[in-house]
């Protein structure tokens, strides 16, 4: 039986911080055994490790609006627009 969501998220967050402080030996290493613990393909897995916690950027209205994600809260803050319900998630 594999991993919960929970489960992978906790590995994901760990895997990450560790990936992403690693020479490219010990990425491929560290990748190697993300994918085996979590069963992703090796192309995904890779790139949930770069792409972890980085800002994304939505356009609404006209205006470029900062947007912090975290996948286990879902939208941590919103920068330019705090008339924006953080709770609205149709906007993401």
């Amino acid at each position: 039986m594999g991993l919960t969501m929970r489960e992978r998220k906790a590995v994901i967050k760990q895997t990450a911080a560790r990936y992403r402080r690693s020479s490219k030996k010990q990425k491929a290493k560290i990748l190697d055994e993300f994918v085996e613990t979590t069963g992703y393909n090796r192309r995904y897995a890779g790139w949930i490790l770069r792409n972890w916690c980085k800002k994304r950027y939505i356009r609404l209205d006209g205006q470029l609006i900062e947007v912090v994600m975290r996948s286990d809260i879902g939208v941590e803050a919103v920068k330019g627009a705090p008339e924006i319900d953080l709770l609205d998630q149709s906007l993401l």
